[in-house]
């Protein structure tokens, strides 16, 4: 993230987008047992406590010799404003028209469209062979397990 927010400070193109995550600090390894580690743990304190850091960041960042000065351009990134999405309000709204057309298509269809012959309709057939069914149904009371069983023809 810091290479990044140099590169956008020195070239007015680049353009640093959300903000840093995750931030790590930057280590330095030493072997292991090696008198600089303690040498380097007491500079990086005295340099935190003189606050030399923080007056090195500011010259780096804020006071930097290479630091470009940008325009900042019209920000559209703000959001979608409704002429970006304009185009999608069409698009549902004819497709919400073509299903109505539809709809109101299949239904005349269906209700005044009348099969040639009845008799031979698959329709009709399976219609009649339903109403015999709940006929019998109605009409049939089992008592018990033994009628179940002579009642059907096996």
């Amino acid at each position: 993230a810091t290479d990044v927010r140099y590169q956008a400070m020195i070239n007015c193109e680049l353009q640093m987008v959300g903000d840093e995550f995750s931030r790590k600090p930057f280590a330095v390894a030493v072997q292991q047992g090696s008198p600089l580690k303690d040498s380097f743990n007491n500079a990086i304190l005295q340099l935190l406590n003189k606050r030399k850091l923080e007056k090195l960041k500011e010259i780096w960042w804020n006071q930097n010799p290479e630091k470009k000065i940008c325009e900042k351009p019209d920000d559209q990134a703000d959001g979608i404003s409704i002429h970006n999405i304009g185009g999608v309000f069409i698009v549902i709204f004819v497709g919400i028209a073509l299903a109505c057309i539809t709809l109101a298509f299949e239904y005349w269809w269906m209700k005044y469209k009348k099969p040639k012959d009845d008799s031979d309709s698959v329709n009709s057939k399976i219609f009649e062979h339903r109403r015999k069914w709940s006929r019998q149904s109605d009409t049939k009371h089992v008592s018990s397990v033994t009628d179940v069983a002579s009642s059907t023809n096996f």
